[in-house]
């Protein structure tokens, strides 16, 4: 039995909120743990008293499905809820973007934390090295162990936030439209019409027609497709077709397969 009943809610496209979730809910003693989908439907909250939610930073701002959830979830009175934001290197505004829905509901956050894990844009630069990885994710298991235990033991921590960083990002998270970038992926020749990227993406954005997937308009840009594609097929800009792909070495295709 957990200290406390738990829910873990995350969002993740190449997997390194799933690991963070996944290892939180071992630690916590087999706190539930819920991926954020598209049409994932409203949970009823009053019997849990502590939520958590995990998710990736995407130009430095919550993603737009896990906004939307988040502002759809009535938080019980009471609750501990937690912010545990997975990025690249800055949480931009996120942990405020969370705080704020919360406000708005006449709850707050009692805790919340960032880690950084290995950065897996590989539209903007290279796939990180293995020592990178290593290194990320020897430090990640230390603190995913501080945090488990803060939360067993009542101790409140809240993520350094920078105002600067912060500011710029949520000005460029304004002129984000992720939706719009998804109709930009191509598929080169090697596509083998595996169905992989149909049954990995969060946001059930793709469809294959006639064996080619075709991308609509509710793309989250977790880039999920383009990194478990088996032929490197999917791009969407030049760097993405030289650069490489990042492969959680946690997490399998099948452990990002949406149910």
């Amino acid at each position: 039995m957990a200290d406390k009943s738990t829910i873990i809610f995350y969002f993740s496209g190449t997997g390194n909120s799933y690991h963070a979730a996944q290892s939180l809910s071992c630690l916590l003693k087999d706190a539930q743990f819920v991926r954020i989908v598209f049409g994932l439907e409203t949970y009823n909250l009053a019997s849990y008293e502590r939520i958590i939610a995990v998710y990736p930073c995407y130009v430095g701002d919550l993603p737009l499905m896990v906004k939307d959830y988040l502002e759809h979830l009535d938080f019980p009175d009471g609750a501990q809820v937690v912010s545990v934001c997975c990025c690249g290197g800055i949480d931009g505004s996120c942990h405020k973007s969370f705080e704020r829905i919360l406000d708005k509901k006449g709850s707050s956050l009692y805790s919340s934390y960032t880690l950084v894990y290995p950065a897996n844009n590989q539209l903007l630069y290279p796939e990180p090295s293995e020592k990178t990885i290593d290194t990320r994710y020897a430090t990640n298991a230390q603190k995913l162990q501080e945090i488990a235990s803060n939360l067993k033991d009542g101790y409140q921590h809240f993520a350094d936030y920078k105002v600067l960083s912060a500011s710029i990002f949520s000005l460029a998270h304004k002129f984000f439209d992720p939706h719009k970038q998804g109709r930009r992926f191509k598929v080169s020749d090697e596509c083998n019409s595996c169905k992989i990227c149909e049954l990995i993406c969060p946001a059930k954005n793709i469809r294959l027609i006639k064996g080619i997937p075709q991308f609509l308009d509710r793309c989250e840009q977790c880039l999920s497709c383009m990194h478990r594609c088996l032929k490197d097929a999917i791009y969407l800009n030049l760097q993405s077709r030289i650069w490489g792909r990042y492969k959680n070495p946690y997490v399998s295709t099948k452990d990002l397969m949406v149910n």
